[in-house]
């Protein structure tokens, strides 16, 4: 006995049918299922679950609705769906597929050519377009610079009498620059971006689709200045700057 799990979907957030299909087997009629749906969401979070009977062809329909996306959200979201299927002699068999919820029709993407650029370099930023086939297409894209730096915290604590250094670090991000830029018929475009301070850097590549920003997560590159020196200090060993007697 064998179990198959299909989808269709819109590539936009709308009604999502499943449909879980036993095969291959003399089919009893008494044949119930589990279904289970989760997403990538944070690490794999259950979105729904539940039982359900399949009918004379073995096949039993799930409605889901794809969640809308949050403002803030930098990447699409898959999904996954398993159904356990058990007969009335208890086998059980499973069965699994997976499907992106989309945010919209485009993919916009941009990265650095290479990861080290100096300050007072010009970045440059390749930028590519398609659409959910992998076919290029011409959007106006929207890139932005976005400056990532850590803030070390450290606090004492105590814990059954034993004391210790707590140490955490503080994301800071602040936007450094943006430009819009047109891909060409086959999805690509340049762009070049001067760097204006010592930092790590990452790009956001955001497309307008109906009024609706879509905010991809580009690539990143570390920028030392000329002199050699390097931002982010906080992140290096506590005790760097120490000397020890051996």
């Amino acid at each position: 006995m064998n179990t198959t799990a299909t989808t269709q979907a819109n590539i936009t957030p709308a009604p999502l049918t499943v449909n879980a299909t036993g095969v291959s087997r003399m089919y009893d009629a008494t044949t119930s299922a589990a279904v289970t749906l989760s997403d990538n969401h944070l690490g794999s979070d259950l979105v729904t679950e539940g039982d359900g009977e399949l009918n004379a062809r073995g096949a039993m329909a799930v409605d889901f609705e794809v969640p809308a996306p949050e403002e803030k959200d930098e990447w699409d979201y898959s999904y996954r769906l398993e159904a356990q299927v058990t007969d009335a002699s208890r086998r059980e068999m499973q069965g699994a597929a997976s499907f992106i919820g989309t945010r919209g029709k485009t993919v916009a993407d941009a990265y650095p050519e290479r990861y080290l650029y100096y300050q007072g370099d010009a970045a440059k930023i390749r930028v590519k377009t398609a659409d959910y086939a992998g076919h290029p297409v011409s959007e106006k894209v929207t890139l932005k610079f976005i400056e990532q730096k850590w803030e070390k915290q450290e606090k004492e604590v105590e814990n059954n009498g034993y004391k210790y250094k707590d140490v955490n670090y503080i994301l800071h991000e602040r936007e450094l620059g943006s430009a819009d830029v047109n891909t060409d018929s086959q999805g690509n475009a340049m762009y070049d971006f001067t760097v204006p301070s010592p930092g790590s850097i990452y790009v956001k590549a955001i497309v307008n689709e109906n009024g609706r920003q879509i905010v991809n997560r580009g690539g990143s590159f570390w920028a030392p200045d000329k002199q050699g020196e390097w931002s982010d200090f906080e992140l290096r060993d506590y005790d760097q700057n120490s000397i020890k007697l051996v």
